[in-house]
């Protein structure tokens, strides 16, 4: 995660999947970054999530540790 610049859509995405009590899709994703930047798009989240998915190891994902 050393490489990952933290930026402040990707932590306010983060903090999204870190609150969330179920998995969340994209599109999930999106609904609730609205709330908090109403001009969110599609292709602000999908870009977010790849990077997340190239640059985080899934062991961060997990939410039961």
């Amino acid at each position: 995660m050393q490489d990952l610049k933290m930026t402040v859509l990707r932590n306010d995405i983060l903090s999204l999947f870190k609150k969330a009590e179920k998995p969340l899709k994209a599109n999930e994703v999106l609904e609730r970054l609205k709330k908090i930047r109403p001009n969110a798009k599609p292709p602000t989240v999908y870009r977010v999530l790849d990077v997340f998915v190239k640059k985080i190891p899934p062991s961060h994902f997990c939410c039961c540790c």
